[in-house]
């Protein structure tokens, strides 16, 4: 309510404050919670299931080309790699 208050999410003109709020927990109920969960190392970037390289333990998946977004388990965070540095992330190809 104080985002509503404060002015960070208008009220729609002659709408009721309340009702307002009412209409948007219900909007992130449907939109959010009912959304099924993904697996652990799905990139949300690219919206892509990724595969665990058994050799480096990194995950990454494959994008246009040469290149793989990988997921560095040292770090917890995505880099995209092209050429042959890429062929180091390959994971194993799924069935």
């Amino acid at each position: 309510m104080a985002h509503i208050e404060s002015g960070i999410i208008p009220v729609p003109e002659g709408r009721n404050p309340i009702n307002f709020l009412w209409e948007l927990r219900d909007r992130v109920y449907r939109n959010v919670n009912q959304k099924p969960y993904q697996e652990e190392h799905y990139c949300y970037v690219h919206e892509q299931a990724r595969i665990e390289n058994p050799k480096s333990g990194n995950w990454a998946h494959r994008l246009v080309g040469n290149e793989w977004c990988v997921e560095r388990q040292d770090a917890g965070t995505a880099t995209t790699e092209a050429g042959a540095d890429a062929e180091a992330t390959e994971g194993p190809e799924r069935a």
